[in-house]
């Protein structure tokens, strides 16, 4: 028989789980968030409504919308954002090598 369940009050917060690989971590009573690992590589994996957010101290940190925009933050400020059109970078962009631009290149003031 599989232990599916563990009471809260039972666990002991001050050690910490070891799970195999392929074994997940799963949250919500839908089970909608699963984290885990292969092997190889670690996934987090939200198959539920709404955004998947990681939350840093007080403040955002990313946001991985339902429509699959993406948002990044830096310090609590929106930086880079995906859309279906493309994405936005807010602040100054620092190119360290290349910058290859396919398309047009609009703008008062290119230096």
């Amino acid at each position: 028989m599989a232990l599916t369940k563990v009471p809260a009050s039972l666990l002991d917060k001050s050690a910490h789980v070891d799970f195999a690989d392929n074994e997940r971590i799963r949250l919500g009573t839908s089970q909608d968030l699963e984290i885990f690992h292969d092997g190889t590589h670690s996934f987090i994996q939200d198959s539920g409504t709404g955004d998947l957010i990681i939350y840093g101290t007080g403040e955002d940190l990313a946001k991985f919308k339902d429509d699959g925009a993406v948002e990044l933050y830096y310090d609590g400020s929106k930086k880079i954002e995906t859309t279906s059109a493309g994405g936005t970078i807010t602040g100054t962009l620092t190119v360290t090598g290349d910058l290859d631009i396919t398309g047009n290149v609009n703008s008062a003031s290119v230096t």
